[in-house]
């Protein structure tokens, strides 16, 4: 009995030992664990302000980049602006008139200042409204004056590539819309397409209202684009550009503003293309009577 009961109570003890370290080894385990998350708590606080205060940083750098922009293309504007006048002015001048080779020297120069004037227009709304002072304004426009404005604009340059700009609108179409915005949208349109469309080309610009919207068509005789072109054009990040049938440069940046400030008027914008056929660009706006 006395050997019988010192087992029992040696086994007793074995228990009590093995689950003692059981306990131990437990209570180690989660203390472990404990420290572990404060340690990577305080570690992930430390890092998000890390990452606040590099936000912080990048913010105020964009910010002054974007002012830097504003800064930049108010003081070119006028400039730029007074340079195509004077070329303008030179051209009407009866001896110069006379002269071809004098006409299409100036005509090269009116559109490599109109391609300076167009990206400085873009970036002066791009960096307004990175910096949310581009506010939405809409109104009765009459379209037809807008697009018709931006065809006198536009034809020196196209005259200097022999490119026809036609209009095909029969009828007066108004749009509640911002003028400044609609503005810049058809005006980038207009331009992409004398740029992509080779000498001898021909442009067609028509206006159509259905379902209580106005579609602006731009269509070119140019070189096109295929779908994966299509996919990348409109995209905010890619910033994509080619270069033009006479060597024309661009920044892909007037594609993205167009795409914004469409939404903001509430219509959309796409394109269709066909690569040696030409380009059609499309975007609506809300029509109003």
């Amino acid at each position: 009995m006395l050997n019988k009961d010192k087992q029992i109570n040696e086994l007793i003890l074995t228990r009590i030992q093995t689950a003692t370290i059981a306990l131990t080894v437990i209570l180690l385990l989660i203390t472990s664990m404990l420290i572990y998350f404060i340690y990577s708590y305080r570690h992930r606080q430390k890092q998000n302000i890390i990452l606040e205060k590099q936000k912080e940083e990048l913010n105020k750098s964009n910010h002054t980049k974007d002012k830097m922009f504003l800064i930049i293309g108010h003081d070119l504007r006028g400039p730029v602006g007074s340079l195509v006048s004077l070329i303008e002015i030179l051209i009407s001048e009866e001896e110069i008139s006379k002269n071809k080779s004098l006409v299409n020297t100036f005509n090269t120069f009116i559109k490599s200042i109109q391609s300076i004037n167009d990206l400085l227009e873009n970036l002066l709304f791009w960096a307004r409204s990175q910096d949310g002072d581009v506010i939405y304004v809409p109104e009765k426009l009459n379209v037809n004056l807008i697009v018709e404005r931006n065809l006198l604009i536009f034809k020196g340059i196209a005259d200097s590539k022999e490119i026809k700009l036609n209009s095909t609108i029969i009828a007066e179409f108004n749009a509640f819309a911002d003028k400044n915005m609609i503005t810049l949208v058809i005006r980038n349109l207009i331009s992409n397409a004398i740029k992509y469309t080779p000498k001898g080309g021909t442009i067609n610009i028509g206006i159509y209202k259905k379902n209580g919207l106005l579609k602006v068509e731009i269509e070119d005789s140019g070189v096109g684009f295929d779908n994966e072109t299509a996919q990348k054009i409109f995209k905010k990040d890619s910033f994509y550009t080619t270069i033009g049938t006479s060597n024309e440069r661009g920044s892909g940046l007037g594609l993205i503003l167009c795409q914004e400030f469409v939404s903001k008027m509430g219509g959309s914008i796409w394109a269709e293309s066909t690569p040696g056929v030409g380009s059609k660009f499309f975007f609506t706006v809300p029509s109003v009577d």
